[in-house]
């Protein structure tokens, strides 16, 4: 299982996605999901929120560069099973964007 946004401290990290590339793009929100399983986990001796099998997170995020063609996303999460836990893990993502992007992205 992999670990929600909102995963408590204390054990596995909970997973977050941040921009990469600031100076083009931002975040208009938080990072949506649908609700995690919620449960006592006795691995890890604490509540924790996970999600099984697959999940998709929504990224809200907005240009501040029209010219801007390549979002960065720096995701880092950390996957258990009920043995053993991966070590924490960051990755890169690099997504195209759609050319050209609106004007009306430059007034916010």
């Amino acid at each position: 299982h992999l670990y929600s946004t909102k995963q408590p401290r204390g054990g596995p990290i909970a997973t977050s996605v941040e921009v990469g590339n600031a100076a083009a793009f931002r975040m208009m929100g938080p990072v949506a999901a649908r609700v995690p399983d919620i449960a006592y986990d006795s691995t890890i001796a604490m509540r924790s929120e996970t999600y099984t099998d697959s999940v998709t997170f929504t990224v809200p995020v907005i240009a501040r560069d029209r010219r801007a063609r390549t979002l960065l996303l720096d995701v880092s999460y950390q996957a258990c099973t009920v043995r053993y836990c991966t070590p924490p893990t960051a990755t890169r993502l690099s997504l195209p964007v759609a050319s050209p992007l609106p004007s009306s992205i430059n007034r916010q």
